[in-house]
């Protein structure tokens, strides 16, 4: 290969990095399982919280028993499609399910992801880009697809009150967009569907004062909002049809008590560590947006310095911030903190510094202080890549020691005995709404031993039922 050609290769994998990245982390999310359906899946520790609800959802998808519809629970029947989707494809099991429940909503994080940095960075260099995303993947996001899917929401919602300020003529295009996320976001979840709204609603208002002097930009910005609202109050009716019925709203009344009252159900106090992340994160939040709001360009080439981002961006961060005052364990409060460092990860990648050096300097203290203080997804480090193609060529067809097989997943032996012991016991007393043809329906509503002699129920809550004898639970008596 001659200079000119290696010169020609390095300038397109420069203009493509951020492409390449984006296949990288596609394709290393990819469970062995989906690809090599006979692989075993190891399940190191139970999870009966959140593992459980995760199998429920599955195999209630199953069953034909849909979030929103026949049961309420904090995420929507979209989600719940998602991540049943491949276990659905290649068998249902616990094994596959623990594998590949999580696949389709970490592909969202990862492409929504991707898409923010476009829309953040549609002139500047591939490799801002892939290195926000990397940064964002790797480090600082905290595996929670709702709210990267919020972000992604936030800047399409800023470009589109932009071009409607500005004049254009396919506002009710835009305005059907704006529509379809926002419904789209509440079936997902109902939180990212509240903090959708509000992050439309900020961008309006504040583009309609940022716009303020372009003649007949408040107008439009109104029309835009009304035009929104009724497609809106179509997609509602749409999506009642689907559920239940046109005029049963059953999902939204559902979804706004969820979004509202939910997190007082399981109040957890905030530990010292916790507050003093917090009050970190949002002193550091501050001062990145009041530099950039120093350095502001209205109407410059870096929308990461343009008021209309700037300012709806700082309010959205602290509205999706409280939403782990009152369920304050570390792993929601990393949630709540995720957009104040994304946006303000994203405005110093872009630049804020006076010249280059300035800008290279900032550029150096995110990635360094980024690898001291945050901690890598262990997916995407090298050798748990590498143990995803040797499982890929050779797959995982026989437990490890000191392991045991149950329903194609290798569990640590307490565990499968506590699988066996609770699907034998729902089996022998023919519960309602459970299906014997699958193994671990019963199980993954798991009453596991609790205080008192009794029973408790995990899986998807046994107070959220909407209709008879679904998502109603039971407790028995050891």
């Amino acid at each position: 290969m001659n200079t000119r050609s290696l010169r020609r290769t390095a300038t397109l994998v420069a203009q493509s990095m951020d492409w390449l990245v984006l296949v990288f982390f596609l394709a290393a999310s990819v469970p062995p399982v989906l690809i090599r359906h006979e692989s075993l899946t190891i399940i190191r520790e139970l999870d009966l919280l959140d593992g459980s609800w995760t199998l429920d959802a599955v195999y209630k998808a199953a069953s034909g028993v849909w979030f929103g519809r026949d049961v309420a629970f904090t995420y929507g029947p979209l989600y719940q499609w998602l991540s049943s989707v491949p276990s659905r494809w290649i068998g249902i099991s616990t094994g596959s399910i623990s594998a590949t429940s999580y696949t389709l909503p970490l592909f969202i994080i990862i492409l929504s992801t991707f898409f923010s940095a476009r829309l953040l960075f549609p002139e500047g260099s591939a490799w801002r880009r892939a290195l926000l995303v990397t940064l964002a993947v790797v480090f600082w996001s905290p595996t929670e697809v709702r709210v990267s899917v919020c972000i992604l929401g936030f800047l399409i919602f800023v470009r589109f009150a932009h071009t409607v300020a500005k004049g254009s003529s396919e506002r009710t295009l835009l305005a059907t967009g704006a529509a379809i996320m926002c419904a789209t976001a509440f079936l997902l979840s109902a939180d990212t569907g509240v903090y959708s709204v509000a992050a439309l609603l900020l961008c309006i208002v504040t583009a309609a004062g940022v716009y303020a002097t372009v003649p007949g930009s408040v107008a439009q910005l109104s029309k835009f909002l009304a035009l929104t609202t009724v497609c809106f109050v179509v997609l509602v009716i749409v999506t009642n049809t689907i559920l239940l019925s046109p005029l049963n709203f059953q999902f939204w009344r559902s979804s706004f008590a969820i979004a509202s009252g939910y997190r007082w159900f399981e109040p957890i106090s905030m530990l010292e560590a916790e507050e003093h992340l917090i009050l970190e994160t949002l002193a550091v939040g501050i001062v990145v947006f009041a530099i950039a709001w120093w350095r502001r360009e209205p109407d410059g080439p870096r929308w990461t310095l343009r008021p209309a981002f700037l300012l709806p961006g700082f309010c959205l961060a602290l509205v999706m911030m409280q939403s782990g005052f009152v369920r304050a364990d570390h792993a929601h409060v990393l949630r709540c903190l995720y957009p104040m460092v994304f946006l303000c990860g994203a405005i110093l990648i872009g630049g804020i510094g006076p010249s280059r050096v300035v800008s290279a300097a900032t550029l150096t203290i995110v990635v360094i202080v980024t690898l001291v203080q945050a901690h890598a997804s262990t997916l995407y480090l090298p050798n748990q890549v590498l143990t995803q193609v040797k499982q890929l060529i050779h797959p995982m067809i026989a437990c490890p020691e000191g392991y045991q097989e149950f329903d194609h997943a290798c569990c640590l032996p307490v565990d499968a005995q506590l699988f066996t012991k609770v699907s034998a016991y729902v089996r022998q007393h023919g519960l309602r709404g459970t299906d014997p043809r699958l193994s671990l329906s019963e199980s993954i509503r798991s009453h596991v031993p609790s205080y008192g002699g009794r029973w408790r129920l995990t899986g998807v809550p046994c107070g959220w039922g909407l209709s008879d004898g679904i998502g109603s639970g039971w407790v028995a008596q050891s």
